[in-house]
């Protein structure tokens, strides 16, 4: 058996299977699939939930932003958050140690340092 034939068999067992879920069981498998898997999908899907296409588009939409499988642009991230040096610093200081040591290891004019510095 080739691997052709192979994934047309699992692409046709899963499609199946779609139809003796749930609705809700359905749209939530849609929605952890991949972008473009789902667009592969979506209007055999739809056929077989019997629902419109842009319905089926909507509410995968939703479920994706809600269990946070949404694989779109937008996704929260979280950054690190880090804690404030706990003593005074000089900021004139600073710009003139990162200048120094940007120098050191670059040929370039002073304020151009001190620009990259900054």
């Amino acid at each position: 058996m080739s691997k052709e034939e192979i994934a047309k068999g699992q692409e046709d067992a899963q499609q199946a299977s779609l139809a003796d879920m749930s609705l809700d069981d359905a749209v939530k498998y849609l929605a952890g699939l991949g972008p473009l898997e789902y667009d592969q999908r979506r209007e055999e899907a739809a056929k077989q939930l019997n629902v419109r296409i842009g319905t089926l588009d909507k509410e995968v939409k939703a479920t994706s932003k809600k269990d946070g499988t949404d694989n779109t642009q937008g996704v929260t991230i979280s950054l690190y958050e880090p804690e404030p040096w706990p003593d005074p610093v000089d900021g004139h200081e600073v710009l003139q140690l990162a200048s120094e040591a940007i120098r050191r290891h670059m040929v370039i004019r002073r304020v151009d340092a001190d620009a990259c510095a900054l």
